[in-house]
């Protein structure tokens, strides 16, 4: 194989990079309204045709805006919902589409006892209105009395299956001192009435304390959920630790067990996800190690469990190609390996699956503590693990937050709503996995629109120099922009996603957009700068290429 030489290489990425004009066809756009700054958001495009934005505020209700299968704006309508307020430790653990309904989980502590409780609400998908609400689990304790962690614990964790109106919640209690009763995993029909009610624990080894991963849900007959076992105390098995799979299976009393058998016993953070054309899970690994398994200082490792012959195998490990570490030391212009962490996986139409990577950076400084969020890695595997494709994309966002992003956030956002917080709504990527191409989106500098040829300087919250502006807010020169991941290049070209203004910018709320493949339509929140007086946003239709 010939080796490129630099000259050559960034001949070939220079103009490629240059900022182009749009790719997406815009379809409609809807009325403008006063832009959400604090609460949560979510848009759903519905099967029915009708497209949902949704805002949960603080202290103002549920607002709804519901458009029709012409993208007509036909319902406007604020709902008071039960819990009435929201405080900051409260959140919202899903919202998604069930039974031509759509649902919204919130997890919000109860102003009397302080215990947090799970408050489930259905809307018509016709019409908006509120169809039922009511509280559907309870926590056993409360913010005051936890166990300190710099990860914030999850009481109610919430998945739906793609593929089927079926959808599970584990109740997890890391508190509780009978270790049969830490992890409750509760299945859920499109009626929104219980399949089965379990909890989760090994039965011949019931000193073994759990600890919840993640999970799948397979229909209606089946719920899979990743544990991590730990054994405590003077006995025998002290100190160690196993991870298994957990089957709940409809009809049983009792759930099933697969063991991972994890090498060097590793222990860290888990996704899951299903692929349809192998049938079988594919469980990703990410833990911090002292080995060389990878040059951050963290081991990642994969898994292919089969849900009906109850077995695993390891698939090899995931390496980016040398082309986009070339990419990386040549045209960002830094000393090292690519070294980014994985954030979400997309298993593709035809079995093979993406693992979107994205550097992270933690940030302490007088004006604030965050994460700095940086390059994107985007590789494509086939079904047994081999690299098909990999693209490098540059950016560089500071989210600002007093606990740092952990990995996998993307995929823990997928079936939540975007917390509206201090801009950082603004500051992350948007991955769509189209008919035809798959695509990256997010907002960020025009002085990034050329980062072969820009000059390094100073970034704030570094001792580093950098060719990539650091975006800490969205500054006027700010815009919305998109890559297709075509072709051999592996800096794939820069556009705009709604062209280039003549007068002013144009952001998008990506964190909150919905992308419906069936009719490839991209439905998302574009604020127009053009007039810096009002902050007004519109919801916008478009059809990638």
């Amino acid at each position: 194989m010939k080796i490129i030489s630099t000259a050559l290489f960034f001949a070939l990425v220079c103009f490629s990079f240059l900022p182009t004009k749009a790719q997406f066809k815009q379809i409609a756009e809807g009325p403008k309204f006063d832009e959400p700054e604090e609460g949560f958001a979510k848009i759903l495009q519905m099967k029915n045709g009708n497209t949902f934005y949704i805002h949960i505020t603080p202290k103002d209700g549920i607002n709804i805006r519901v458009y029709d299968a012409n993208h007509k704006e036909k319902a406007v309508k604020t709902i008071s919902p039960a819990y009435e307020s929201l405080d900051k430790k409260d959140d919202v653990r899903g919202i998604f589409e069930m039974n031509n309904d759509v649902v919204v989980f919130v997890n919000r502590d109860d102003d009397g006892d302080k215990l947090p409780r799970l408050h489930r609400m259905i809307f018509d998908g016709t019409s908006g209105n509120l169809k039922k609400q009511q509280i559907i689990s309870i926590g056993k304790y409360t913010w005051r009395n936890r166990p300190f962690t710099t990860d914030p614990i999850i009481f109610f964790n919430i998945r739906k299956d793609p593929d089927s109106d079926n959808y599970a919640l584990v109740n997890y209690d890391e508190t509780e001192k009978d270790n049969t009763k830490r992890i409750e995993i509760v299945h859920y029909g499109s009626d929104h009435n219980e399949i089965s009610r379990k909890f989760c624990f090994l039965a011949d080894a019931k000193e073994a304390v759990s600890y919840f991963k993640d999970m799948i849900v397979l229909g209606s007959e089946k719920v899979c959920v990743l544990v991590d076992f730990y054994w405590k105390g003077e006995r025998k098995q002290a100190g160690q630790s196993k991870t298994m799979m957990a089957i709940s299976e409809k009809g049983k009393t009792l759930v099933d067990f697969i063991e991972m058998k994890i090498p060097n016993n590793l222990r860290g953070r888990w996704m899951t996800r299903y692929n349809t054309v192998s049938k079988k899970i594919l469980c990703f690994l990410i833990a911090q190690t002292s080995s060389s398994i990878d040059r951050t200082g963290y081991g990642t490792l994969l898994f292919l469990t089969d849900p009906v012959a109850k077995s695993v195998a390891p698939l090899p490990d995931l390496k980016h190609s040398e082309k986009l570490h070339k990419g990386f030391k040549e045209i960002i212009d830094e000393k090292d390996f690519y070294e980014g962490l994985p954030q979400n996986i997309v298993v593709n139409d035809d079995g093979s699956f993406t693992v979107l990577n994205e550097e992270m950076t933690m940030i302490t400084s007088s004006n604030g503590n965050g994460t700095n969020l940086g390059t994107l890695a985007v590789s494509t595997y086939d079904i047994n693990g081999n690299l098909k494709s990999d693209y490098l994309i540059p950016k560089s966002h500071w989210v600002q937050s007093f606990n740092q992003l952990q990995p996998f956030y993307l995929a823990e956002r997928e079936m939540a709503a975007q917390p509206l917080l201090k801009g950082n709504q603004y500051k992350s990527f948007v991955f769509i996995n189209g008919t035809k191409n798959n695509y990256v989106l997010f907002n960020d500098t025009e002085r990034n629109n050329d980062i072969v040829h820009a000059k390094k300087g100073a970034r704030f919250g570094s001792d580093t120099k950098s060719k990539l502006v650091r975006v800490m807010g969205m500054t006027g020169d700010c815009d919305a922009f998109m890559y297709k991941l075509t072709g051999d290049d592996v800096l794939p070209k820069r556009e705009y996603l709604f062209g280039e203004m003549e007068k002013g910018h144009a952001l998008a709320l990506l964190t909150i957009s919905d992308y419906k493949k069936k009719n490839n339509t991209y439905a998302t929140l574009m604020l127009d700068k053009s007039n810096t007086r009002t902050k007004m946003v519109s919801v916008v239709w478009q059809t990638p290429d």
